[in-house]
Protein backbone atom coordinates (compact mmCIF):
# COMPACT_ATOMS: atom_id res chain seq x y z
CA UNK A 1 0.00 0.00 0.00
CA UNK A 2 3.02 2.10 -0.33
CA UNK A 3 3.23 5.18 -2.87
CA UNK A 4 6.78 6.30 -4.22
CA UNK A 5 7.00 9.58 -5.81
CA UNK A 6 9.59 10.38 -8.07
CA UNK A 7 10.38 14.02 -8.80
CA UNK A 8 10.84 14.97 -12.68
CA UNK A 9 14.44 14.93 -13.72
CA UNK A 10 16.55 12.45 -15.98
CA UNK A 11 17.98 9.25 -14.69
CA UNK A 12 20.68 8.08 -16.34
CA UNK A 13 21.73 4.52 -15.91
CA UNK A 14 18.26 3.75 -14.40
CA UNK A 15 17.49 0.01 -13.42
CA UNK A 16 15.52 -1.42 -10.80
CA UNK A 17 13.52 -4.87 -9.59
CA UNK A 18 10.29 -4.15 -7.43
CA UNK A 19 9.46 -7.27 -5.47
CA UNK A 20 6.69 -5.61 -3.41
CA UNK A 21 3.13 -5.95 -3.34
CA UNK A 22 0.76 -3.38 -3.98
CA UNK A 23 2.97 -0.48 -4.74
CA UNK A 24 1.99 2.75 -6.79
CA UNK A 25 4.93 4.70 -8.09
CA UNK A 26 3.93 7.87 -9.37
CA UNK A 27 6.13 10.67 -11.56
CA UNK A 28 5.41 14.25 -9.83
CA UNK A 29 6.35 18.23 -10.85
CA UNK A 30 6.32 16.78 -14.40
CA UNK A 31 8.05 13.06 -15.97
CA UNK A 32 10.73 11.38 -14.88
CA UNK A 33 12.85 10.24 -17.40
CA UNK A 34 14.79 6.66 -16.57
CA UNK A 35 17.18 6.01 -19.13
CA UNK A 36 19.06 2.51 -19.67
CA UNK A 37 22.81 2.48 -19.17
CA UNK A 38 24.91 -0.46 -20.12
CA UNK A 39 23.50 -3.11 -18.01
CA UNK A 40 19.79 -3.76 -17.05
CA UNK A 41 18.18 -5.01 -14.03
CA UNK A 42 18.34 -8.77 -13.66
CA UNK A 43 19.71 -8.36 -17.78
CA UNK A 44 15.97 -7.81 -18.65
CA UNK A 45 14.67 -4.19 -18.37
CA UNK A 46 15.28 -1.07 -16.60
CA UNK A 47 12.28 -1.77 -14.13
CA UNK A 48 11.19 -5.61 -13.82
CA UNK A 49 8.03 -5.69 -11.89
CA UNK A 50 8.20 -8.61 -9.91
CA UNK A 51 5.48 -7.64 -7.09
CA UNK A 52 1.66 -8.07 -7.83
CA UNK A 53 -1.05 -4.88 -7.98
CA UNK A 54 1.34 -2.64 -8.87
CA UNK A 55 0.37 1.18 -10.86
CA UNK A 56 2.92 2.79 -12.39
CA UNK A 57 1.80 6.53 -13.39
CA UNK A 58 3.32 9.37 -15.51
CA UNK A 59 6.84 7.58 -15.83
CA UNK A 60 9.15 7.28 -19.18
CA UNK A 61 11.35 4.94 -19.63
CA UNK A 62 13.86 4.58 -22.94
CA UNK A 63 17.11 3.42 -24.25
CA UNK A 64 16.91 -0.57 -23.22
CA UNK A 65 18.92 -2.87 -25.04
CA UNK A 66 20.16 -6.06 -24.50
CA UNK A 67 22.29 -8.46 -26.51
CA UNK A 68 19.24 -10.96 -26.51
CA UNK A 69 17.07 -7.90 -28.29
CA UNK A 70 14.85 -8.28 -25.58
CA UNK A 71 15.42 -5.23 -23.59
CA UNK A 72 12.82 -3.60 -22.35
CA UNK A 73 11.28 -0.53 -20.16
CA UNK A 74 9.00 -2.77 -17.79
CA UNK A 75 9.25 -6.58 -17.74
CA UNK A 76 5.72 -7.39 -16.08
CA UNK A 77 6.43 -10.51 -14.27
CA UNK A 78 4.06 -10.09 -11.19
CA UNK A 79 -0.08 -10.15 -11.15
CA UNK A 80 -1.97 -7.16 -11.83
CA UNK A 81 0.02 -4.45 -13.18
CA UNK A 82 -1.41 -0.96 -14.35
CA UNK A 83 0.44 1.81 -16.67
CA UNK A 84 -0.77 5.09 -17.06
CA UNK A 85 0.59 7.76 -19.07
CA UNK A 86 3.73 6.14 -19.27
CA UNK A 87 5.74 7.31 -22.14
CA UNK A 88 8.26 4.16 -23.23
CA UNK A 89 10.68 4.60 -26.38
CA UNK A 90 13.70 3.88 -28.13
CA UNK A 91 14.15 0.74 -26.58
CA UNK A 92 14.28 -3.41 -27.76
CA UNK A 93 11.04 -3.54 -26.11
CA UNK A 94 8.69 -0.89 -24.45
CA UNK A 95 6.41 -3.49 -22.02
CA UNK A 96 7.37 -7.03 -21.88
CA UNK A 97 5.06 -9.65 -20.10
CA UNK A 98 5.86 -12.53 -18.62
CA UNK A 99 4.01 -15.61 -20.08
CA UNK A 100 1.83 -16.04 -16.51
CA UNK A 101 -1.72 -17.12 -17.01
CA UNK A 102 -2.34 -15.90 -13.37
CA UNK A 103 -1.04 -11.88 -14.74
CA UNK A 104 -3.32 -8.93 -15.71
CA UNK A 105 -1.84 -5.99 -17.29
CA UNK A 106 -3.81 -2.53 -17.85
CA UNK A 107 -2.59 0.31 -20.25
CA UNK A 108 -4.12 3.87 -20.28
CA UNK A 109 -3.30 6.71 -21.57
CA UNK A 110 0.51 5.68 -22.54
CA UNK A 111 2.77 6.11 -25.68
CA UNK A 112 4.96 3.74 -27.49
CA UNK A 113 7.32 4.76 -29.92
CA UNK A 114 10.19 3.37 -31.59
CA UNK A 115 10.47 0.62 -29.90
CA UNK A 116 12.33 -2.78 -32.23
CA UNK A 117 15.21 -4.87 -33.07
CA UNK A 118 16.27 -5.08 -36.59
CA UNK A 119 15.61 -8.67 -35.94
CA UNK A 120 12.04 -8.17 -35.97
CA UNK A 121 11.26 -10.35 -32.42
CA UNK A 122 11.06 -7.47 -30.39
CA UNK A 123 7.94 -5.18 -30.04
CA UNK A 124 6.00 -1.47 -28.89
CA UNK A 125 4.55 -3.91 -27.15
CA UNK A 126 4.86 -7.78 -26.27
CA UNK A 127 2.14 -9.17 -23.78
CA UNK A 128 3.03 -12.96 -23.46
CA UNK A 129 0.21 -15.88 -22.81
CA UNK A 130 -1.45 -14.03 -19.98
CA UNK A 131 -4.87 -14.39 -18.35
CA UNK A 132 -5.91 -10.41 -19.36
CA UNK A 133 -4.43 -7.48 -21.52
CA UNK A 134 -6.44 -4.03 -21.70
CA UNK A 135 -4.85 -0.79 -23.71
CA UNK A 136 -7.25 1.77 -23.42
CA UNK A 137 -6.42 5.57 -24.51
CA UNK A 138 -3.34 4.94 -25.82
CA UNK A 139 -0.93 5.18 -28.78
CA UNK A 140 1.40 2.98 -30.55
CA UNK A 141 3.43 4.21 -33.59
CA UNK A 142 6.55 4.31 -35.11
CA UNK A 143 7.57 0.34 -34.26
CA UNK A 144 10.82 -0.55 -36.30
CA UNK A 145 10.67 -4.06 -37.74
CA UNK A 146 8.70 -5.51 -34.91
CA UNK A 147 4.32 -5.16 -33.67
CA UNK A 148 2.77 -2.00 -32.89
CA UNK A 149 0.94 -4.29 -30.07
CA UNK A 150 1.80 -7.90 -30.15
CA UNK A 151 -0.65 -9.87 -27.39
CA UNK A 152 -1.06 -13.61 -26.42
CA UNK A 153 -3.16 -13.15 -23.73
CA UNK A 154 -6.29 -15.15 -23.21
CA UNK A 155 -8.55 -11.77 -22.80
CA UNK A 156 -7.87 -9.04 -24.92
CA UNK A 157 -9.52 -5.56 -24.90
CA UNK A 158 -7.87 -2.76 -27.08
CA UNK A 159 -10.55 0.30 -27.62
CA UNK A 160 -9.40 3.96 -28.35
CA UNK A 161 -6.02 3.22 -28.65
CA UNK A 162 -4.18 4.82 -32.02
CA UNK A 163 -2.04 1.98 -33.58
CA UNK A 164 -0.41 3.68 -36.15
CA UNK A 165 2.91 2.47 -38.41
CA UNK A 166 4.56 5.69 -38.86
CA UNK A 167 8.44 6.93 -39.63
CA UNK A 168 11.18 5.37 -38.55
CA UNK A 169 9.04 1.83 -39.35
CA UNK A 170 8.28 -0.18 -41.10
CA UNK A 171 6.16 -2.13 -38.28
CA UNK A 172 5.29 -5.36 -38.73
CA UNK A 173 1.74 -5.99 -38.18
Amino acid sequence: GDAILIEAADYPDSRGVWPQNRLLIRGINGRPHLVAGETLAQGKAIWVINGDEVVIENVEFSGAQSASGNGAGIRAQGRRLTVRAGYFHDSDTGLLSDNDPRQEIAIEHSEFARNGHPDGKAHNLYIGSINRFEMRFSSSHGARNGHLLKSRAKQNLVAYNRLADVPPGPASY
